[in-house]
């Protein structure tokens, strides 16, 4: 059947309401087995109207639906904030099966009419004045609960009291073309909400509104019975928003899965993608969540998002449901070839009885900018705000990771432009969280709060490195007297015997910056006479630092690539004294300070590794060796570096291929800083295994179990737990690197002086279950002669273990 409304005796008339001249032609051609109902040009005062089954309501162009709906309580609904009335629409249906909305017209909802009296008081947090709603308006200006082949076609819907579209319990639904003009300002106006929904497709749709621009939910307590919202297909549309401009999640209890989004731009938004594990039972708005919705198995690919807030993923509850446990989580969501612009860095926070499980992000592109404030610098407050609550200047991390399990971000890039204020050079800053990097990259990122710069000086034509610019040595000095006298304490409560020796000693051309023992001219004899006494003491290996130091301008052989730096024969004499005496060496290549340096591009980067290579095609004809050190060294300090962490994979990964290319039998040594306390351990272990996941290292020697830069005595237990776990989870030996000395000043002629013989037994027992190896720092001079009586003590201390 094909039939008009204006032979029911419709009129176009904004007066007149025609309510029942629709209802009459949509019940005739329903009872003639089904059709279309055409509505001809010309505006139509209209109130509530229900779809039959098979019936399509056809809008032709010029055709206007001029909402003439009221405020109309709902039976049994309580609560303290402006309620909706699930029950009432303009078009829509309950139950009904094939039927359609299509044409070319337009449906007003008149929601700044009738719904939105204006509030001078409340301000929007993105455009200033905005309305506030009334009592009891109908929640779904297009509504359908319960039915199914539902399809919207071409029309365009504007200012609805709610929602433009909300379908509930629905299944096989087409939405395609549909044009959402709603006003910014409108409370609550989402653009399209699929609640408890299934095989679903919204395509080529053009969504401008007040609030969330496309939202997937499952409130399964308000449609009656549990059923998933799964099968979505979300393709090919424009979402400009004031709040989320995809949202998923929040409100409902049942999952959410096989979700796509694809080929989307969402702009002028204030959060671009939003997902939801909320608890909110007895909710003020009488919204009822007791666990939260499993959300997974969602993918996002080829879109450009330009928002305040690329993405925002949270786990949380109301005040009423702290003592609640949330069962729901987010897992296996995967984002493709992303083109972002954002004002804020994202927030990804799981819960930490309930991690986020799998987020990975592949080809992501986000360009930072504008002006960042200072407020979550230091900490970031838990729960995060959001929605109306982002009056605040923002993250200033690309991203913030909290209680998450895996977040894998890989061939990205992440650009600073125009960027002011306190952005940081990081791209995420993580809290229980294990998040990793592959070949992400970043452009103009903001430099360091404290950039660590090594000048160099000399003493007697001896190159040296000099503190960092800005260093402060009475506020160092402090912490360290601080640090030893929080040693000796421990150390007074300690009656530490260890089983264990001492194998092997860090030895140096010259000293860094203590008088040491200088063995850049020593002979072949004086090296062996250093082996013999190393010897005596159980040291059978020893690791030389470094071949060369291009920053110093020294090279410690003769070398034809390096001749334009200073060069001695000293790696040749070593060789020799080592053959004779038997003992076994782990050789520094090329040394730089490519760990300590904040960024560095690709193809620097790529010019690290060519040196490491030149560098070791040398050294490796010198003499026999066991394995090699890799001399460029990094630190953790209490918070995530990625692209230091990017650069020193890089590097480890390209120095192993350079070593193991030439013999797979050689072992490969890196010995990090330990800067860190126990209460970062989750975030140091992130850190590491970042790193070290696959990159060929062998041994991994943290320097140091004490020392006066690394840990205090009485958290050598938990801290070499994590050190082991971070060896154990990626097959690496682990030795520790036992500090012979301590500081007790920065003078450029003498500054480390031995340690007590008490010290370096509680180091070696305390160290003894998690370590299979223990090396010092220069033993041929701190424990020796050389040194004093300090020295000669702790030389006989270490030949009697």
């Amino acid at each position: 059947m094909n039939c008009s409304v204006i032979e029911y005796g419709a009129v176009p008339s904004i007066e007149k309401d025609n309510a029942a001249a629709f209802q009459a032609a949509v019940d005739a051609c329903a009872a003639a087995g089904g059709g279309r109902v055409n509505v001809p040009a010309g505006t139509y005062g209209l109130k509530k109207v229900s779809l039959r089954d098979n019936v399509e309501l056809h809008l032709e162009a010029g055709a206007v639906l001029h909402s003439l709906l009221q405020p109309i309580p709902q039976e049994g609904v309580k609560c303290e904030e402006p309620s909706a009335n699930t029950r009432e629409y303009l078009l829509g249906g309950i139950g009904v099966h094939n039927v359609a909305i299509t044409g070319f017209g337009r449906i007003d909802g008149r929601g700044y009419d009738v719904f939105w009296p204006k509030n001078d008081g409340y301000e929007h947090p993105l455009y200033g004045q905005r309305y506030w709603p009334q009592l009891h308006r109908p929640k779904g200006l297009v509504h359908f609960r319960e039915s199914t082949d539902i399809a919207l076609r071409d029309i365009t819907i504007a200012d609805p009291p709610c929602y433009n579209v909300w379908l509930l319990g629905c299944d096989r639904i087409d939405i395609s073309h549909v044009r959402i003009d709603a006003d910014v300002r409108g409370p609550n106006d989402d653009g399209i909400d699929l609640d408890c929904c299934s095989n679903a497709r919204i395509s080529g749709c053009d969504i401008i509104c007040g609030d969330d621009g496309i939202a997937l939910k499952s409130d399964i307590h308000e449609l009656g019975f549990d059923k998933a919202c799964e099968n979505i297909v979300i393709s090919d549309c424009r979402i400009s928003t004031t709040s989320d401009g995809i949202r998923i999640g929040y409100e409902g209890d049942g999952a959410i899965r096989n979700v796509t989004v694809s080929n989307c731009v969402i702009y002028d938004t204030m959060i671009g993608i939003s997902m939801m594990v909320a608890i909110s039972y007895d909710d003020r708005r009488g919204t009822d969540i007791y666990k939260g919705p499993a959300i997974t198995d969602v993918t996002f690919e080829n879109m450009v998002i330009n928002a305040f807030q690329t993405f925002n993923f949270q786990y949380c509850k109301t005040e009423k449901s702290q003592d609640k446990a949330i069962q729901g989580y987010l897992d296996r969501i995967f984002f493709r070839n992303i083109i972002a612009n954002a004002t804020r860095g994202s927030y990804l926070g799981g819960d930490a009885e309930q991690l986020i499980r799998s987020i990975a992000f592949s080809g992501l592109h986000m360009t930072l900018s504008g002006e960042m404030g200072a407020d979550f610098v230091k900490e970031v407050p838990n729960p995060y705000p959001l929605w109306s609550d982002l009056p605040y200047s923002g993250l200033p991390y690309p991203f913030f990771v909290r209680n998450a399990r895996e977040v894998r971000i890989s061939a990205s890039t992440f650009a600073w432009k125009n960027a002011t204020g306190c952005w940081q050079p990081e791209v995420f800053r993580a809290e229980n969280a294990n998040v990793v990097l592959e070949d992400v990259r970043l452009v103009n990122p903001p430099p360091e709060e404290d950039p660590v710069i090594f000048p160099v000086g000399d003493i007697d034509g001896i190159p040296y490195f000099e503190p960092p610019v800005g260093f402060d040595e009475a506020a160092e000095m402090r912490r360290v007297v601080e640090f030893c006298d929080a040693n000796a304490e421990d150390l007074g409560k300690i009656d530490a015997k260890p089983k264990c020796h001492i194998e092997a000693s860090f030895i140096y051309a010259h000293p860094a910056d203590y008088k040491g023992m200088p063995m850049l001219n020593a002979s072949s004899r004086q090296w062996r006479e250093v082996f013999s006494r190393l010897r005596s003491m159980h040291i059978g290996t020893v690791v030389f630092q470094a071949s060369l130091w291009r920053e110093l301008k020294e090279c410690y052989y003769k070398s034809s690539r390096y001749g334009f730096l200073k060069c001695y024969s000293v790696l040749e004499r070593m060789f020799e004294a080592a053959e004779s005496e038997n003992m076994r060496v782990y050789l520094g290549g090329y040394g730089s300070v490519a760990g300590w340096k904040h960024n560095m591009t690709q193809d620097a980067l790529k010019q690290e590794l060519a040196e490491h290579k030149a560098c070791f095609e040398e050294i490796r004809k010198l003499g026999r060796i066991e394995g090699m050190y890799f001399p460029s060294e990094t630190s953790f300090k209490d918070r995530r570096l990625p692209e230091r962490e990017r650069r020193m994979r890089t590097l480890y990964n390209g120095f192993a291929d350079i070593v193991k290319g030439y013999d797979s039998g050689l072992k490969i040594i890196v010995s990090p800083a330990t800067q860190h306390n126990p209460e970062d351990n989750p975030v140091f272990m992130d850190f590491w295994n970042a790193i070290l996941q696959d990159t060929g290292i062998d041994i991994l020697m943290p320097q140091d179990s004490v020392g006066t830069n690394g840990c205090l005595v009485r958290n050598i237990p938990q801290i070499w737990q994590a050190w082991k776990s971070v060896a154990d989870a990626n097959a690496i030996q682990l030795w520790a690197h036992i500090e012979l000395f301590e500081r007790r000043g920065f003078s450029k002629r003498n500054s480390l002086y031995p340690v007590s013989t008490e010290r370096i037994a509680a180091q070696l027992a305390l160290t003894e279950p998690y370590v299979t190896g223990r090396c010092c720092w220069e033993a041929q001079y701190f424990a020796s002669e050389l040194a004093g009586p300090d020295g000669i003590r702790l030389q006989n201390f270490l030949k009697g273990l």
